[in-house]
């Protein structure tokens, strides 16, 4: 009886244990969202073909949105963004930017009016006059509920070169602008 006593014991302990880990621990390692990104080519509502990406940051929706909610890191995060000069306001949350970026196509110089909703941590913007037929998009951060101290962030960009230049080609530099932007964006938010 000693024996089976033992025995029984052992397992009780074994099963009380794994489910102390599995219910208390296993929750923590499950906490990290996915690294990956989400990329789906989408219309705007000007009826302009894009990319939205979808990706998590660590940190608070504030630690992200001093990298985003400007426009001194753009260069950082797009290395095709070579300058951009103020050129007027147009209102308190909105601003006239001139870009020049430098892209496989060449020089390419046009505004962009960029409005800023800082209180909900999401940025607008759309070119106004320039080089391109169109360039627009977003930014949006929330924290995240299903990862807690992670920032759940939704990037678009819609382009449109001119009818010289095919769409294959303007989606898949978008995708590798987002492919080398997200990293950055991380590196940036956790101080490396």
């Amino acid at each position: 009886m000693g024996t089976a006593r033992r025995i029984f014991t052992v397992l009780f302990f074994s099963m009380a244990l794994s489910i102390f880990c599995f219910g208390n621990f296993m929750p923590a390692f499950g906490a990290e969202p996915p690294q990956t990104l989400d990329m789906k080519e989408i219309k705007n509502d000007d009826g302009i073909k894009g990319l939205t990406v979808n990706f998590f940051v660590k940190g608070k929706p504030e630690d992200v949105w001093k990298w985003i909610g400007g426009i001194e890191h753009l260069g950082k995060l797009f290395p095709a963004v070579k300058k951009v000069v103020k050129v007027k306001d147009i209102d308190a949350n909105t601003i006239l930017w001139n870009y020049t970026l430098e892209t496989a196509l060449g020089t390419k110089v046009f505004n962009v009016k960029r409005a800023i909703d800082e209180k909900n941590f999401s940025v607008k913007w759309k070119r106004t006059d320039g080089d391109m037929d169109y360039y627009g998009g977003s930014w949006k951060l929330m924290a995240s509920e299903k990862y807690p101290g992670w920032v759940d962030c939704t990037y678009s960009n819609f382009v449109n070169a001119g009818w010289y230049i095919p769409y294959f080609k303007v989606i898949s530099t978008s995708r590798e602008n987002a492919q080398s932007m997200v990293p950055s964006l991380r590196k940036m938010v956790a101080g490396k």
